[in-house]
């Protein structure tokens, strides 16, 4: 996977990450070599709309003024109050998103109204979503016995086998990704919960091994004895 700069062809022969700066949230924006892309969340507390403010004036940076699906791990503001700006300006017609992520009013709201917009709406369940991209996340929560919390239920991802994205998943959410998939190495990884400590961090990180790790957020914003971990092992 590459991290590309804006000079750069826009139409990629590798598969490609773009981790966008929203502040306080997540964006990342992944395309195919066979032309295919996705975005995976578009929220933030730092800006009112990152769809509008950030995430379309960079995809048109880039050239690019369509958007096939839009993947939203769950439903925090953080993670998806940019949702409606980005689907309007790049022509979304698809959006993929968990269960879970209806039973929030957030959510609801923000389905309902692509609903009207006629367009396409998926809940993934883990195991192959579209070539390239495997979904490990979130477990089946009826089976702990409670409903989960949004962060434990993002929808966690991995692509083209190289890149793993995590969502907002806590303590409970690494443990059962990494009970259910035991072998979760993975080069690239997008760090969980922007970075934040959980009781597995270490074995998070020792387990996916990845060779760059990501945190989409700013420095103060994550553990610092994460950051020195992952520092430590990439």
């Amino acid at each position: 996977p590459l991290l590309l700069p804006a000079f750069l062809q826009k139409s990629p022969k590798e598969l490609t990450l773009h981790v966008l700066d929203v502040g306080r949230g997540s964006c990342a924006f992944v395309e195919f070599p066979d032309g295919r892309n996705f975005i995976y969340d578009v929220g933030s507390l730092t800006y009112r709309d990152a769809g509008e403010s950030v995430a379309a004036p960079y995809l048109w940076s880039q050239g690019i003024t369509r958007v096939d699906t839009l993947i939203l791990s769950h439903a925090d503001a953080d993670h998806m109050n940019g949702a409606r700006s980005l689907i309007e300006r790049m022509r979304v017609r698809t959006i993929v998103t968990t269960r879970y992520f209806e039973t929030h009013p957030e959510g609801r709201a923000l389905l309902e109204w692509a609903r009207k917009r006629k367009m396409e709406i998926t809940f993934a369940g883990r195991g192959p979503l579209a070539p390239g991209i495997e979904v490990l996340g979130p477990p089946v929560w009826e089976k702990f016995g409670e409903a989960p919390t949004p962060n434990e239920a993002s929808l966690v991802l991995r692509v083209g086998g190289k890149i793993l994205l995590c969502g907002d998943i806590e303590e409970r959410g690494v443990r059962a990704l990494l009970d259910d998939h035991p072998d979760v190495a993975t080069p690239v990884l997008l760090a969980p919960h922007h970075g934040k400590r959980h009781a597995h961090h270490e074995e998070f990180a020792l387990r996916v091994a990845p060779r760059l790790a990501i945190v989409s957020g700013p420095e103060s914003y994550a553990s610092p004895v994460v950051l020195r971990f992952l520092r430590d092992r990439t």
